[in-house]
């Protein structure tokens, strides 16, 4: 008798352990979202949306049935058999890719992420409203992509990542004084604004790091045509990739962060930058054709600077044929340790220069 008791306690306690283990798995439904009352009929409508529910944050995953082109998230969320309310804290991958009937999001006060290719070739969208909430860390790649008819104003201080191509051809959106202000951002990727020119935003002239004081990688600003940059590059800043900035960019390049170790080839290509002075950086080695462009008069390398890379015959230097003057700062200078490359005498395109270093 004791034995069977224990057994049946035994039972009980698996399939309480089952169920808790229920709960706290991601469980998929479909949930109703109310939206506005309907002019022709007179009745509430509902949207049918797809979600994932993982320890009481609601991630939407997918759309079945929307109504009026208006989606507004920041209304609560009720389960199909009625019971439950939540609200949404993500927007995952794909969830409204391609929904071309879509022209208006309310983004809820607790949203947290947008996922990649989230509003992929929703080529109807128009306005984002509360756009960008405060609690908003992180937007996918390619989430607007080719969303050309947006034109609402966008609020990037909350945010720290932003993936690749993430606002590529997404060309008429809107920000304060038409520049992108980051505060929190940490990272933004290869072509996040832009891949070519066509394919920019044109309300977009320039960007403000000011105080972003834990940015640790730049990218994303590929051909946008920005003008400015505030500071000349955040003293924070790790490392540049490719193709970082092309476009409009004037003024001077600094680079003090003495953790900075990577500027990558193209990075300041075309751009119509004067001076670049890295003194202050541990670079030790330069990306082909990174400042590429007609009109910087004075570099300034590292001391622990070591050499070039080289592909084909596209060197360091390629197309400087303003510049007068390079030099090597440190003590002592370490002008022996430079590796030079065959490519790196291109004196036809760098006319002004002597062909001497300075230190």
């Amino acid at each position: 008798m004791q034995k069977s008791v224990s057994m049946q306690t035994s039972v009980l306690f698996a399939m309480f352990a089952a169920v808790c283990g229920l709960l706290r798995a991601e469980v998929e439904q479909w949930v109703y979202l109310p939206l506005k009352t309907s002019v022709v009929s007179n009745t509430v409508t509902r949207t049918t949306l797809k979600a994932t529910l993982s320890d009481g944050k609601v991630t939407v995953t997918g759309i079945s049935f929307l109504d009026y082109g208006v989606l507004d998230l920041a209304l609560p969320v009720v389960s199909e058999d009625g019971a439950s309310h939540y609200v949404f804290s993500a927007i995952g991958n794909n969830a409204f890719k391609s929904c071309t009937t879509l022209d208006t999001v309310v983004l809820p006060q607790t949203l947290e992420s947008i996922g990649d290719s989230a509003f992929l070739d929703c080529t109807a969208l128009t306005t984002l409203q509360n756009a960008f909430p405060p609690n908003l860390r992180s937007i996918g790649k390619n989430a607007l992509q080719n969303d050309a008819a947006l034109t609402s104003e966008l609020d990037f201080r909350p945010v720290e990542t932003i993936g690749e191509y993430a606002f590529d051809n997404a060309t008429q959106f809107a920000v304060a004084d038409n520049c992108l202000t980051f505060s929190n951002i940490v990272s933004i990727a290869r072509y996040a604004f832009g891949a070519n020119s066509a394919k920019s935003c044109v309300n977009v002239k320039g960007a403000d790091f000011t105080c972003a004081t834990n940015v640790k990688t730049i990218c994303g600003f590929r051909y946008t045509g920005f003008k400015t940059l505030k500071p000349s590059l955040p003293p924070t800043v790790e490392s540049l990739s490719s193709y970082f900035y092309s476009g409009g960019l004037t003024g001077d390049i600094r680079i003090t962060n003495p953790k900075f170790k990577s500027l990558m080839q193209d990075c300041f290509r075309s751009t119509q930058i004067t001076m670049v002075d890295m003194t202050g950086s541990a670079l030790t080695n330069v990306g082909n054709m990174a400042f590429a462009n007609r009109t910087i008069t004075n570099v300034t390398f590292a001391a622990c600077f070591k050499g070039f890379a080289t592909v084909a015959n596209w060197p360091f230097f390629y197309d400087m044929s303003e510049l007068r003057d390079v030099r090597l700062r440190g003590d002592p200078p370490q002008m022996s340790a430079i590796q030079w490359t065959k490519s790196f005498y291109a004196a036809w395109r760098m006319p002004k220069w002597n062909a001497r270093w300075r230190q």
